[in-house]
């Protein structure tokens, strides 16, 4: 009997497919494992869709992840798993282009323009050179604005880090978004990663970016590796991309982190990069070029095409980065 992606935990899937070094499920049944799998990819489709809603109370959970309001914007929506055992999930989903909001087509068009990029979370962190100035100016202003009790999104995630911290649990951050939302969550996820391991923070952050326009100069593909410092956060880069979209091809003169395109389908990794992985898929219409971009085409692409072994490429390449969780303080006789 076919699972029913919409009913899994996410986090308990996270647990399973994207944390196994931390202690998540082993030795489950391939066709379990790949369910999952599937199951955290399509929750994963479902927030890059839902960020575009602009209307709070048209926006639900999914899977246990909680859809939290006071911690979310126009342009970037929150939601969390706090009561896991072992997990506090958090995901974080960054709008796409709305054709009627005026400020994501100027974030589009001054994208055009490279800019040097500067992690907005702190000072002194590595930077990934020169970046379209739309993503980086959409990036930093959703990283600064306040929040419930007045938390930028920095405070917020070390928020989210000491609350794993202190019942012992793993923290995983999901980044998610599609179209001008994966531009922005690519180079979030890459800022928060370093900031959260430079803070001394254990766990994992996972990014979804679906059909990602290009990101930055040439600098980019070399720069956008895994934080080295404190050790305690791990990184993936997952690009979901498709042949004639016409949106992967801009802004022009620029690149992709780790692109690694290919016209057959399938998934790819960067030379020199694992934390880098890609899956191509084919075309939709040769003739409406536009469909190619359209978030719902990978609907049917993750309950079924993909195959076994890029499910496994998608998340095995990067498994064995996650550090295990800090012991619970009663294990510690605290």
């Amino acid at each position: 009997m076919a699972l029913d992606m919409a009913s899994v935990d996410i986090a308990d899937a996270l647990w399973a497919v994207d944390l196994p070094q931390a202690g998540g499920a082993r030795g489950l049944p391939s066709r379990t494992t790949q369910a999952l799998q599937r199951a955290v990819l399509e929750g994963m489709r479902d927030f890059a869709g839902q960020a575009y809603t602009v209307d709070f109370a048209e926006i639900t959970g999914r899977g246990g992840m909680r859809f939290a309001a006071d911690q979310s914007s126009a342009a970037t929506k929150c939601w969390d798993h706090l009561e896991h055992p072992q997990v506090l999930a958090v995901v974080l989903g960054f709008a796409g282009t709305r054709m009627e909001d005026p400020d994501d087509l100027l974030c589009d068009l001054k994208s055009q323009i490279p800019r040097a990029h500067a992690n907005p979370l702190a000072a002194g962190l590595p930077d990934l050179g020169r970046v379209g100035s739309g993503w980086q100016e959409r990036w930093q202003a959703e990283a600064m604005a306040p929040r419930a009790n007045g938390l930028d999104l920095g405070g917020l995630l070390m928020r989210y880090a000491g609350m794993a911290r202190d019942s012992g649990k793993t923290l995983s951050v999901s980044v998610v978004g599609h179209s001008l939302g994966a531009a922005v969550a690519t180079l979030a996820s890459f800022d928060i990663a370093h900031f959260l391991d430079a803070n001394g923070a254990r766990g994992k952050v996972s990014t979804y970016a679906f059909n990602p326009p290009r990101l930055g100069m040439e600098a980019v593909a070399q720069r956008y590796i895994a934080p080295k410092t404190a050790g305690g956060m791990a990184f993936a880069l997952r690009q979901f991309t498709r042949s004639l979209d016409p949106i992967q091809s801009m802004p022009m003169l620029m690149h992709h982190p780790g692109w690694a395109a290919s016209p057959r389908p399938g998934t790819y990794s960067a030379a020199g990069n694992p934390q880098v992985v890609t899956y191509q898929d084919r075309w939709a219409d040769r003739i409406n070029l536009s469909a190619n971009h359209e978030l719902p085409q990978w609907q049917p692409v993750i309950a079924s095409a993909m195959h076994p072994s890029d499910l496994e490429h998608l998340f095995g390449a990067v498994a064995q980065q996650v550090p295990a969780p800090p012991p619970r303080p009663e294990a510690l006789g605290t």
